[in-house]
């Protein structure tokens, strides 16, 4: 899938491209840089995002997307939650638990800690 734009630079001065350069998988990109690089990505292949609150529950995921794909009369609708993590940081154990009771009711969540995860996750969508 071909992705728009160019990965932005981090802090070690390295952007990625198809042939190697940084990934944002070490401790110089930011939550943040993997939220904007997100957002670029999902409006270039047509998601709406949407930062997510919940109230009175803990550990779900921060983002949601959504789709709606065919004609008029009859949409397929595709929603998809994804929890942003700064590089390298993995989801806490009482969010794998929140995730996986979420996948058993057939919600895709997919966690996101770099460049090269959304990536990823764009390219399964």
């Amino acid at each position: 899938m071909m992705r728009v734009g160019q990965i932005p630079k981090c802090g070690c001065g390295k952007t990625k491209d198809p042939n190697g350069g940084c990934d944002g998988s070490h401790s110089k990109v930011t939550e943040s840089d993997i939220k904007d690089y997100f957002l670029k990505q999902a409006r270039a292949f047509g998601w709406l995002a949407r930062k997510v609150t919940w109230e009175n529950v803990n550990n779900a995921p921060d983002w949601v997307l959504m789709k709606a794909v065919g004609t008029r009369a009859l949409t397929a609708r595709t929603t998809v939650w994804c929890e942003l993590k700064r590089p390298g940081k993995a989801a806490t154990p009482a969010q794998r638990i929140e995730h996986e009771l979420m996948r058993r009711y057939g919600q895709p969540v997919f966690v996101l800690d770099s460049y090269a995860a959304v990536n990823e996750m764009f390219d399964k969508l």
